[in-house]
């Protein structure tokens, strides 16, 4: 009965995990269509980012020549901590993520963090290479 109990548990757990880092993927993948088809309308509203920030990204991703062309890794690699890092700090999350254009892979930084009314957000911190 302690055995099942405890199994009930991590699977419960297990769950979970993949649920948040589910829910986190698509999140991700909402910012990265807003960046890939240039959709300042979206990127200002949503994720707060002015058009000076934007361009300071498009500088930093100089290698980019065709945004649309930006991968995000596929869902069956959604539980390969190589592609998504999660780490639960004070009631929020930290991400990093691996992004690839061509052959070329870099990461997004950012955090799901959760808001007043109790939802969580992503937001964007940086691109890293």
């Amino acid at each position: 009965m302690q055995k099942n109990l405890q199994k009930m548990k991590l699977q419960k757990s297990s769950m979970k995990k993949q649920n948040i880092r589910a829910t986190i993927y698509e999140a991700i993948n909402q910012f990265v269509t807003a960046y890939k088809q240039n959709n300042t309308e979206i990127l200002s509203s949503e994720y707060g980012l002015d058009k000076e920030t934007l361009a300071e990204i498009d500088d930093f991703l100089s290698f980019v020549k065709d945004k649309s062309k930006i991968i995000l890794f596929p869902i069956s690699d959604l539980n390969n901590d190589t592609f998504l890092s999660i780490e639960y700090v004070d009631g929020d999350y930290l991400i990093e993520c691996i992004l690839i254009y061509e052959d070329i892979k870099f990461y997004l930084v950012g955090e799901y963090n959760k808001t007043q009314e109790a939802q969580y957000k992503f937001e964007y911190r940086n691109f890293d290479i």
